[in-house]
């Protein structure tokens, strides 16, 4: 995965989280580590001119000089447009204790004037930052969960945070911000770490070779969990068997003492951990024998609670004005240490994708400890982030608004789509965009999609940018009547289109890759509704 990268320049921010590379929690200053430590985290590679500073006790590590703070470390990132090495006089003058810079720059810093006994020279800053973090999560000694996966991951990453944090409390854990599961992420992750956190849950995200199997080295996870194998980053992975080679790097990295967590009801990661010789836990169906499972709860009729003939009875109002969400998903998850009966929770997450993210989520935390109160307690406080799953409903027109505007590759669609329906709203309009790093998948997917719009059949489908031709092509080749199919160049020109075709009681979902911009839609539906 190509990792976005922070320096002094163009405003830049970290994935879902805090503005350049700083985290907020104040980290190392807590743990203990001095500039000496840090050094030996880097081996033999790091070369430093002077002594003096390496008794001293790292407040942090920066790699943004715009946000440094006193006494942090400056690590000067590379990318092919910036050199974060350019940078480190800055950073040192606004109060950083040392600079980690490349070898290569060395001629070049102390030519202009940088203080020689405060840079710590080392061959790969990228990879020196991802040592760091490696010595300082090995010094904390926490519990630490990994989780990947090709959907879900974020989803359950955050569920499952929740949960411990509900059983230990908020500064005992923890946990990924947002999505930064990269190279940078991860690693400026565990660099805010403080000495109160006694377990932690990470995300790790890749789209080629080796990046996990790098990531699970940094983190070295006490247990790990992979969500789902499916299409997503095909022009390096190429098809599935790929992806889960890829995602399989987790488990092959976890030591013997680790803990695998395992989603049987997938049968390529089911194979990707046979490897693995260390204790499992399993997941998924009941009929696939997975240790723990979920159903949705049942009256004395046998339908689903909270529905009729298994769809949603309707809105109920929750948050502020604006919000609605559907009445709870009431489930049972099952399995060891939980009640013979199953654990009942009313899950707020809508859907049998809520349910198959909770169970993930419960099953990670009963294999970091938690109990069945904390995990009851945790699912139940969920809340949908904006762009995975959060409903929003116009009360002046009541027309609902499925948010998946975050990402998209054809499992999430079909997901999204399946939420969609099973939601029983009114009639469903779409508004699309594409699905991305497909490879030569690409096409097959798109019209795979349009043909399943078809079959629906969707009342709007509202297409937006790359591959739009595609699945408009089959939408109209599978049926679909013309009128009720329109590209767009424009997300919010899509938004008046599907709405003005909308009757009270309906649905929009809008879904699609995060480039394509369609995060917009979910916020101007917000404007409309607020400026009422």
């Amino acid at each position: 995965m190509k990792p976005p990268m922070f320096f002094a320049g163009p405003p830049g921010g970290l994935w879902g989280g805090s503005p350049g590379g700083r985290m907020a929690a104040p980290g190392l200053a807590s743990v203990g580590i001095t500039l000496g430590m840090a050094k030996g985290f880097l081996g033999g590679d790091a070369r430093l001119s002077s002594d003096a500073l390496l008794s001293e006790p790292l407040a942090g590590v920066s790699t943004d000089s715009r946000t440094i703070a006193q006494g942090e470390l400056f690590v000067a990132l590379e990318g092919p447009n910036f050199d974060g090495n350019l940078y480190a006089g800055k950073a040192l003058s606004k109060g950083a204790m040392a600079a980690l810079v490349s070898r290569e720059r060395r001629a070049r810093l102390l030519a202009e004037g940088v203080p020689e006994e405060r840079l710590i020279f080392v061959g790969d800053t990228l990879g020196a930052l991802g040592a760091l973090a490696r010595g300082v999560r090995l010094v904390l000694g926490a519990k630490v969960a990994a989780i990947t996966g090709s959907v879900a991951k974020t989803t359950v990453k955050e569920l499952a945070a929740l949960i411990l944090r509900t059983w230990l409390g908020d500064d005992r854990v923890l946990w990924t911000q947002g999505n930064l599961n990269n190279e940078v992420g991860l690693p400026l992750t565990l660099l805010s770490a403080q000495s109160s956190h006694t377990h932690a849950v990470l995300e790790l995200g890749a789209n080629d070779f080796g990046e996990i199997g790098r990531l699970a080295g940094i983190a070295r996870p006490d247990v790990a969990l992979i969500t789902k194998v499916a299409p997503a980053h095909l022009m390096n992975f190429k098809d599935l068997e790929g992806v889960a080679r890829a995602k399989g790097e987790l488990f092959r990295a976890l030591d013997r003492g680790a803990l695998a967590v395992v989603n049987l009801s997938d049968p390529l990661i089911a194979r990707e951990a046979e490897s693995f010789r260390g204790n499992v836990v399993s997941f998924g169906r009941e009929a696939d024998g997975a240790s723990y499972h979920a159903r949705a709860q049942t009256t004395g009729n046998g339908t689903a609670n909270g529905t009729k003939n298994g769809k949603a009875k309707g809105p109920k109002r929750g948050g502020p004005e604006s919000q609605e969400v559907l009445a709870p998903n009431p489930i049972e998850i099952l399995g060891p240490g939980l009640p013979e009966g199953g654990l009942k929770v009313a899950l707020p997450l809508p859907g049998a994708q809520g349910r198959e993210n909770a169970l993930a989520a419960a099953a990670l935390a009963m294999a970091m400890g938690a109990d069945p109160i904390s995990v009851k307690a945790g699912l139940e406080k969920a809340s949908p982030p904006p762009g995975r799953g959060r409903i929003i409903r116009d009360p002046s027109k009541g027309v609902f608004l499925l948010d998946e505007s975050y990402n998209a590759n054809p499992e999430s669609m079909r997901s999204a789509l399946g939420l969609a329906r099973s939601l029983g709203l009114g009639s469903l309009h779409v508004i699309l965009g594409p699905m991305l790093e497909l490879g030569d998948q690409t096409e097959e997917e798109h019209r795979r999609l349009g043909l399943e719009l078809a079959n629906i059949p969707a009342e709007t489908v509202a297409l937006v940018g790359e591959h739009s031709g595609i699945v408009m092509e089959a939408a109209l080749s599978g049926g679909l009547p013309r009128e009720r199919a329109k590209r767009f160049d424009d997300p919010l020109e899509a938004l008046a289109f599907a709405m003005g075709r909308a009757k009270r009681g309906d649905l929009l979902l809008v879904k699609g890759s995060h480039s394509a911009g369609l995060a917009g839609i979910a916020r101007e539906f917000q404007r409309n509704i607020d400026a009422v």
